[in-house]
């Protein structure tokens, strides 16, 4: 079968599932994906094998029923991505088929006919030869209660050592001891101490004792503390208005003493936290994450799958043949609400083959340990990442700039803005690829959280979170016209990006992004919409609006038990009375035969009351 994959809403000991199942008497086997807390210690949808041999009956690994062959699938695994109602569909192909010749029962993954792993015909009483057989779809599956018994007693060691819900106690003197060394190596004696209004502590260090200097392909290092770069990113941002700038992205006191630079004092706390960061972001997100992205043949594709990271950017067309040497971008400054092991962030990207450098802005308690938006830098070569100064990838010498400082005022959606300027120039390695845009990281089975002001963007930056004057430079460090550029976005139904190659003086090309994240009810769906669109719509009130605003309350109204209890009433109420005070509008409305048959008289009543 090809089944598409979702991700159902389960709790406590449910759990909700699509398979295959063939059958035998009292032999069974079966391969799908199914959501299980119980099993799995989480709500994510996972992949699953199955099998039964009278009273024995056992889920993945969990007895020796199984042999596995193929070293890049794992069969308990999470898919990171799954279908959203209405919007992308994402699916698998799986099959099981009887080995004539050795009297195995092998899954393959169809796209590719590829093995996975068998049922060794020795673990079944009487399952030769064939099925007696075979059912397609969902269930809801309930074991016996001695089943129940024997595997939540192994499931509670799993679940006790799953990496989602370990703690952050030492286990031992040795772990402690190297976590001494970590720090010894991270924080260098200061010249200097800076600690900013959020209790950060920054140690101005020696410009040649940073820990960059650390890395021992730069012991023999002629940087200096007045270096500049070769190249910078053409000014042409001359529009620029004061007042949205940060007043405090600098450190207080003037920052540090010339010859130093400042270090954010890392604690044990910290490193203990920062063991609960998730892996990297993927390379690229272009042709190959098509809807089919789930595909567990990792041979075939040409990139990882997004491992809990959604994305909605801008980006360059990937092309090894591209030399860029650079990228810069304005970008507003938000503070999107984020929990856990999440993060949500703002950033410029630069990529060549499994090299990666970006900065932005970031909400990450994980990373940093509070909620503050901050920014950061960070540093990807192949299998080996870090932000800041977490490792010697980075050399400072601005003494007055922290790289992973709070910033503070950050934008008000529909009121102030806050923005800041930030670029990548390379001297002499070039890009293949640049991106701007958002990302957010929920881990597996937790809902994705808000990106950028939180709201889908409308094409008001008054309103949208954006990044302006997008620049590229050229391999001889010219600024690039790009023109319209391709968008990527991996789950439309919570995040988009547009981009807009003339945003005008001010803007110039400019881009806007942001999502609410937690896929809504269709009653936050409307509210939202209203929310955002109220005030444009009663500023010019037009038949077309009249409609469908109507169309829009009427079926809500059919939605709920209670009108009062609907969460836009203000918003209803303000277009009732911008729609009254325009008569022949509000009569074409109320004239209009298909809302009449989908309005009932208390939802009329409710309609006057609003008014």
């Amino acid at each position: 079968m090809t089944t598409n994959v979702y991700n159902p809403h389960v709790e406590g000991q449910q759990n909700s599932a699509c398979r295959l199942k063939l059958i035998k008497g009292a032999n069974m086997i079966q391969v799908g994906w199914r959501v299980d807390p119980t099993l799995y210690c989480n709500n994510a949808t996972r992949f699953f094998i199955h099998f039964q041999d009278g009273e024995n009956a056992c889920f993945n690994l969990l007895c020796p029923a199984f042999v596995l062959v193929n070293p890049g699938v794992a069969i308990d695994g999470a898919f990171d991505i799954v279908s959203q109602r209405g919007g992308k569909v994402y699916e698998i192909g799986l099959s099981i088929n009887w080995d004539q010749n050795e009297g195995n029962w092998w899954l393959f993954y169809t796209e590719t006919n590829t093995p996975i792993c068998f049922w060794p015909r020795e673990v079944f009483d009487d399952f030769d030869y064939f099925a007696t057989s075979v059912k397609w779809g969902g269930v809801k599956m309930i074991m016996n209660r001695k089943i129940i018994i024997q595997q939540l007693l192994l499931l509670l060691f799993l679940c006790l050592s799953y990496d989602g819900v370990r703690g952050t106690k030492l286990s031992d003197k040795q772990e402690d001891l190297e976590l001494e060394r970590q720090l010894k190596r991270l924080n260098k004696p200061a010249i200097k101490t800076i600690t900013t209004e959020y209790g950060d502590i920054y140690d101005c260090v020696d410009f040649y004792k940073q820990p960059a200097f650390d890395h021992p392909l730069l012991k023999n290092h002629n940087y200096h503390p007045q270096m500049k770069p070769s190249s910078y990113v053409k000014e042409s941002d001359s529009t620029t208005s004061t007042s949205n700038e940060l007043p405090r992205i600098r450190l207080p006191e003037g920052g540090c003493p010339v010859g130093t630079v400042p270090i954010r004092r890392t604690t044990k706390e910290d490193l203990i936290r920062h063991k609960l960061l998730p892996p990297p972001e993927d390379i690229m997100v272009d042709n190959p994450l098509i809807h089919r992205e789930i595909s567990i043949d990792s041979k075939k594709r040409r990139y990882k799958p997004l491992q809990g990271y959604k994305l909605a950017i801008i980006h360059t067309e990937d092309n090894p043949s591209n030399k860029f040497g650079g990228g810069a971008m304005t970008t507003s400054i938000y503070n999107p609400h984020v929990e856990g092991q999440q993060h949500s962030a703002c950033r410029l990207k630069i990529v060549k083959g499994p090299n990666i450098i970006q900065v932005g802005w970031r909400v990450d308690p994980t990373l940093y340990g509070d909620n503050a938006t901050r920014l950061y830098i960070h540093f990807q070569d192949g299998k080996n990442a870090c932000f800041n100064l977490l490792c010697p990838a980075f050399v400072l010498v601005n003494r007055e700039i922290v790289v992973d400082g709070a910033l503070y005022p950050v934008s008000q959606r529909g009121g102030k803005l806050f923005e800041t300027k930030l670029s990548i120039n390379w001297d002499l390695n070039k890009g293949n690829c640049v991106q701007w845009g958002g990302v957010v990281y929920s881990p597996p089975g937790i809902r994705e959280p808000p990106m950028g002001s939180g709201f889908f963007p409308i094409r008001n930056t008054l309103y949208d979170a954006f990044c302006r004057n997008i620049t590229l430079l050229s391999d001889k460090g010219d600024n690039i016209n790009v023109g319209q550029l391709p968008t990527y976005v991996n789950n439309p139904n919570l995040y988009n990006a547009i981009d807009i190659p003339n945003g005008g003086d001010y803007f110039k090309h400019v881009m806007v992004y942001g999502g609410p994240g937690v896929q809504p009810d269709p009653i936050s769906h409307i509210s939202c919409w209203f929310d955002q669109n109220v005030n444009l719509i009663c500023q010019n009130p037009s038949n077309q609006s009249v409609n469908l605003i109507f169309q829009l309350i009427s079926l809500s109204l059919l939605c709920t038990d209670s009108p009062k209890d609907l969460p836009f009433l203000s918003s209803t109420r303000q277009l009732l009375l911008s729609f009254i005070s325009v008569p022949n509008q509000f009569r074409a409305f109320r004239d209009n035969s298909l809302l009449t048959s989908l309005l009932s008289n208390s939802v009329w009543k409710s309609a006057r009351f609003i008014a």
